[in-house]
C-alpha cells in the first residue's frame, strides 16, 4: 500500500518523522511539501530529499505553494497526485481555505482512494461561515489525524464518528533530545548556570524559549517576576529567542529595574545548549499560547505553564496537566500567573513534575508513537475497505 502525505511545507521539526515514515515498507509513505516556508518556520533542508532513506534521507516531492496574506489557497501539482498518483491513500493539510485540497478530494473520491486529514480538526471558537465552511470541510475524509484530544472531542460533538479520528500529537527530534538529556551531567548544569548573566546565580530559575511575539505575552512573564522579587520570592528569568517585541521587552526589564534578574539569552539552535538551559530550570512558563516548547521542555523534565482557554491555545496544551505535568492559569490573570509561578518553584517544587514530564513525552509525543499512529490509521482504512 502507498501513502501520499500532502503537507505545506516539510517544518523542520518533523524531521524525525518524516525519515522514519520514509523507511517504512507496508505501507510505503511518499511526502508532498513545498521546500519553501510561508509563516516563518523553519523547513528541513532539501538535501534531505536526495538521500536514500536508510541514509536519513525522506521521500519527498517539492511542490509549489501559492500564497496570499499569508494564508496558503493553493497547491500547484496537487491536482496532477490526486488524478494520476498510484497511491492508495491521500493525506491532506485539514484547512478549508486551500482550494486546491477540495478539487484533489473531489478527484480521490471519484478514483476510490481514501482521503484523511491531518491538522487541528476544529478550534472551538469558529462562527458563522468559518464555522460552516469547516464542519462541511471536516465531513470529507474517510479518517482524521488530529493534534489533541480536544479536537477529537469537538468532532465527535458535531456528528463526527470517534471510531475514524486518532490522535497524532506532535514531537521534535526526539532521538537527539534524549541522547542530549541523558549525557547531562550535575557538573555541565553547574557549568552553564555560572556563565547565566544574574547578579545571584543561585535564585530559581523560570524560562520562556520561543519566538518572542505578541501572541506568547512574554510581558505577562516579565511582570509576573517583579511581583515575586517584590514579595520577597525572589527569581530569575532566561528568555531565549528573538522576534519582533524584543526591543520593547528589553526596555520593559530596563523600567521595572529587573536587569539583574531577567536575562536576553537571544536566539539558540544549539540543542545542547537549550536541553541545559531547560534542564537547570525549574519551570518553563509560556503566558500566551503554548506550542512545541511544551514537549521541548517535558522533554527534558521541566514542568510548563501556560494559559487555560484552549479554544485560543495551542494544541500541545494537552501535554500541561494540572499537577502532573505542569499547570493552567487563568487566560490574562496576572496574579493568577504568579501564583502558578510560585507553586511549582516554591511549594511543590520541579521534583513533583519531573518524571510525569518525562514519561508522557517518552509514552505520547514522540515520533515512534507518530509513526505508530499512521500504521494503525492505514489498517483502519484496510479494514473497512474489506468489510
Amino acid at each position: 500500500m502507498k501513502v501520499a502525505i500532502i503537507d505545506d511545507i516539510a517544518a523542520h521539526y518533523r524531521l524525525l518523522l518524516f525519515q522514519k515514515l520514509s523507511l517504512q515498507k507496508d505501507p510505503e509513505y511518499f511526502l508532498f511539501a513545498s521546500e519553501r516556508s510561508h509563516n516563518g518556520v523553519s523547513i528541513i533542508d532539501t538535501e534531505f530529499a536526495e538521500l536514500p532513506a536508510v541514509k536519513g534521507g525522506i521521500n519527498w516531492t517539492f511542490i509549489k505553494n501559492i500564497v496570499a496574506f499569508k494564508i496558503i489557497f493553493w497547491q500547484k501539482g496537487v491536482f496532477k497526485i490526486a488524478a494520476r498518483g498510484d497511491f492508495d491513500v491521500y493525506i491532506f493539510p485539514g484547512e478549508f481555505q486551500i482550494l486546491s485540497t477540495w478539487l484533489a478530494i473531489a478527484i480521490c473520491k471519484i478514483r476510490n482512494k481514501k482521503v484523511v486529514f491531518w491538522g487541528h480538526g476544529s478550534y472551538g471558537n469558529e462562527k458563522n461561515i468559518k464555522k460552516y465552511l469547516r464542519q462541511l470541510f471536516n465531513k470529507l475524509p474517510d479518517a482524521y489525524l488530529l493534534y489533541n484530544k480536544r479536537a477529537k472531542d469537538l468532532l465527535i460533538q458535531q456528528g463526527i464518528n470517534g471510531e475514524k479520528l486518532f490522535l497524532i500529537n506532535n514531537s521534535l527530534n526526539y532521538d537527539t533530545h534524549v541522547k542530549i538529556r541523558e549525557s547531562i551531567t550535575q557538573d555541565s548544569m553547574n557549568s552553564i548556570r555560572k556563565n547565566l548573566s544574574f547578579k545571584n546565580k543561585e535564585l530559581p530559575l523560570v524560562l520562556f524559549i520561543g519566538r518572542f511575539t505578541k501572541e506568547k505575552k512574554i510581558e505577562q512573564l516579565i511582570r509576573g517576576i517583579d511581583i515575586l522579587n517584590k514579595r520577597d520570592e525572589n527569581v530569575n528569568c532566561v528568555l531565549i529567542g528573538d522576534g519582533e517585541q524584543k526591543d520593547f521587552l528589553e526596555n520593559l526589564v530596563i523600567n521595572l529595574n529587573l536587569e539583574n534578574n531577567i536575562s536576553f539569552y537571544g536566539p539558540s539552535y544549539n540543542e545542547g545548549v537549550n536541553g541545559l538551559l531547560l534542564s537547570i530550570a525549574d519551570c518553563c512558563v509560556s503566558p500566551g499560547n503554548v506550542g512545541l516548547n511544551a514537549i521541548h521542555s517535558m522533554t527534558f523534565g521541566t514542568p510548563v505553564i501556560t494559559h487555560n482557554d484552549s479554544s485560543s491555545q495551542g494544541p500541545e496544551v494537552s501535554s500541561v496537566i494540572e499537577n502532573f505535568t505542569g499547570e493552567l492559569f487563568e487566560k490574562n490573570n496576572l496574579d493568577d500567573l504568579v501564583d502558578k509561578i510560585q507553586k511549582i518553584v516554591f511549594v511543590k517544587g520541579k521534583k513533583h513534575y519531573r518524571n510525569n514530564c518525562l514519561k508522557i513525552v517518552d509514552d505520547s509525543y514522540n515520533p515512534t508513537y507518530q509513526v505508530k499512529v499512521f500504521n494503525k490509521l492505514i489498517q483502519y482504512l484496510t479494514v473497512k475497505e474489506t468489510s
